[in-house]
């Protein structure tokens, strides 16, 4: 059985004895929060040990938006380490957050680029820089470049 951050068996991560699958246990669970923090933890649990389609899976039956983009993130971070970038792309394409798709995605360029496949990484990276100029912050002061004094 394999083995979650703190050493215990996946199945009994969530809660549940280690004959019980962490799947199921998650449907137990009846407060809505309780519940997508079990997901999120049955999904990073399966991406540790490198089963990556029940961690989309799960991953897809998040209920809270942002928490799901988060972890479509790692799932497609998981992916793109596995060498199937462009299934890592069209994971990081369903994340609506610029803020959260743009890392991802370099992450995903990065993965191509140690797997050889530079043409593939370059586009990636090209997406991803598209994205993160996209990112506005009101916040930050506007500072005119090259102006005349």
């Amino acid at each position: 059985m394999a083995q979650a951050r703190e050493g215990r068996p996946i199945g009994a991560f969530a809660g549940g004895s280690e004959s019980e699958d962490a799947s199921d246990y998650w449907r137990k669970i009846y407060q809505p929060d309780e519940q997508v923090w079990e997901l999120v933890t049955v999904a990073l649990a399966a991406v540790e040990a490198g089963d990556v389609d029940h961690a989309e899976a799960v991953t897809r039956s998040i209920t809270h938006p942002e928490l799901q983009e988060l972890m479509l993130g790692e799932v497609a971070r998981a992916w793109a380490w596995k060498g199937q970038v462009d299934r890592a792309k069209g994971l990081a394409s369903a994340i609506a957050n610029p803020r959260v798709q743009a890392p991802v995605l370099a992450d995903v360029a990065c993965a191509a680029a140690r797997s050889g496949d530079v043409e593939q990484a370059k586009a990636v990276a090209g997406e991803a820089e598209g994205v993160a100029r996209s990112i506005i912050d009101p916040t930050m002061p506007c500072v005119p470049r090259n102006s005349a004094a």
